[in-house]
């Protein structure tokens, strides 16, 4: 079963994952508000364990590129 990359949504969830980087390296209570807010929404969605670790991964994926990419 393919959990990660798997619909539209993830390269929104990677996108947001490089965003929260960016943010945080001007504003960094923002960043961790987004951190919080993709974290309950993810809780609170109902799809499967599966999917909702997939997404998790997804968002790391785009905070490490955001890491990597904007690295000071």
């Amino acid at each position: 079963m393919k959990i990660v990359f798997d619909d539209f949504k993830s390269i929104i969830h990677v996108l947001l994952g490089i965003i929260t980087k960016l943010i945080g390296k001007s504003f960094p209570p923002l960043a961790l508000a987004l951190i919080i807010v993709f974290t309950v929404y993810e809780v609170l969605e109902k799809d499967s364990p599966e999917n909702r670790l997939g997404d998790f991964i997804e968002y790391l994926i785009g905070y490490i590129i955001g890491e990597i990419t904007f690295k000071t």
